[in-house]
């Protein structure tokens, strides 16, 4: 049977993503997701920053803040996580999940961070390329718009 421990890491950690602070960060305070979606809400930042600049080398410094801020506002991240249907498996505690399906807007910080958190864990194993080809090419962040309802 072939073994590979950076397979069983990087499954470790992406389970890890998915795992909301209710469940059990009491018990042990880095069982949660909150770590990685500090580092992933930090390099997301920076790779669209650069994406901006590259795209648009002469716009004025208040247009390319204001676009920024537009395409990473955190109603629209966890909505890219959403359409992909990858928010039925963050695992959350049982008071919790209770208060999540009484009222679905609750859970659009949470599904925010695991966006983030994903993120984390690609620039922490893969690096900055990897983040840029998830952002762009599978979540396709460059959306401003939502979805017309």
């Amino acid at each position: 049977m072939f073994f590979c421990p950076e397979i069983s890491f990087i499954i470790t950690e992406m389970q890890l993503c998915f795992l909301h602070p209710s469940k059990y960060k009491f018990e042990h305070p880095r069982f949660c997701f909150e770590r990685l979606e500090y580092v992933g809400q930090k390099i997301q930042d920076l790779v669209m920053a650069e994406r901006l600049l590259m795209k648009h080398l002469d716009a004025p410094g208040k247009w390319l803040q204001e676009k920024h801020r537009r395409l990473l506002m955190n109603k629209f991240c966890g909505r890219y996580l959403r359409d992909k249907y990858l928010h039925r498996f963050i695992i959350y505690g049982e008071q919790v999940q209770d208060s999540y399906e009484h009222n679905r807007r609750l859970r659009n910080p949470a599904t925010t961070a695991v966006q983030q958190a994903i993120h984390g864990l690609s620039y922490t194993v893969y690096g900055k390329p990897d983040v840029r080809r998830l952002m762009f090419e599978v979540f396709d962040f460059e959306q401003i718009q939502p979805k017309a309802v």
